[in-house]
């Protein structure tokens, strides 16, 4: 609890005190042994069984401002989710702001992502990134979140790698948006889902953390491209402190131990992201 109380210190008085040019942090998560990631409304029997984990990510329009307090009264970091490179059609609150010149258009069509029910969305739009920053700002800020999970950084890398002006703009739209949230909020802890290359390139200064689904043993072990990523990320994490968090969905023990062995931060995540799961009570 003495560690998470003092993690909370480090932050408070970066957001003071640290210039916007310094890079993100050194290791700010090094004291995260545990997480866990859920979208669905928190209840109360969920919000207490979080404070046996480190930290949680949760999607900020299903909990409250007091429930955030308590949650991180209870020593858990707090972070809330922001979907960046995408616009879901459930959000009606966002749908509603967007202008046509906010969507990624492929042959004068926009892209749609039947998996996800969202759109790729161009950041490099100025509405959209003040729609983004208006958003998160009501949603994550103002109630108390410790920090921001960015989503689909991911498909800055998938959907535009083909086309470096337009892959070069994006990730240049990502590095201003990243700029005003430290100039803006100083030294939050941020984590980015997925976007490796793009970490490399332009991010791995601003951020603290990178996240890696589908951490699973056998789809990684034996793989040449995961293990020239696990490399990557491993110098990226001794040169610039980011923190490499990881979901298996297989395989749990193997996946664990193997995360672990690297220093990556994990967790096992079988049911997807909208349902909780509960720890076991260890055997008195």
């Amino acid at each position: 609890m003495l560690r998470k109380w003092m993690l909370s210190l480090v932050i408070l008085m970066g957001a003071f005190f640290v210039p916007a040019s310094a890079p993100a942090s050194s290791h700010l998560f090094d004291d995260i042994t545990s997480y866990q990631i859920y979208y669905d409304p928190v209840t109360t029997k969920i919000e207490k069984d979080m404070k046996r984990y480190d930290l949680v990510i949760l999607e900020p329009r299903e909990v409250t401002k007091e429930r955030v307090a308590r949650i991180r009264r209870n020593g858990t970091l707090v972070l809330g989710y922001v979907n960046l490179m995408e616009a879901d059609e459930w959000n009606v609150e966002v749908m509603k702001q967007l202008k046509p010149q906010d969507f990624f258009y492929e042959n004068g069509q926009k892209v749609f992502f039947p998996e996800w029910d969202s759109y790729l969305m161009d950041l490099t739009s100025s509405h959209y990134q003040s729609v983004l920053k208006k958003d998160l700002k009501k949603q994550v800020i103002d109630k108390g979140f410790d920090g921001i999970f960015l989503d689909t950084v991911g498909d800055i890398d998938n959907e535009h790698a083909h086309r470096k002006s337009v892959l070069n703009a994006q990730r240049d739209a990502y590095l201003e948006f990243l700029q005003f949230l430290r100039d803006e909020y100083g030294q939050i802890p941020i984590i980015q889902n997925w976007g490796f290359d793009t970490l490399k390139a332009v991010s791995a200064p601003l951020v603290d953390g990178v996240m890696w689904e589908g951490f699973d043993y056998n789809a990684v072990a034996r793989d040449s491209w995961s293990q020239e990523r696990i490399a990557e990320l491993t110098k990226l994490r001794k040169k610039y402190g980011v923190d490499v968090f990881t979901v298996s969905y297989e395989s749990k023990n193997r996946s664990t131990n193997y995360a672990k062995r690297r220093g990556f931060i994990h967790t096992h995540e079988p049911d997807g992201y909208n349902k909780w799961t509960y720890v076991k009570k260890l055997s008195p």
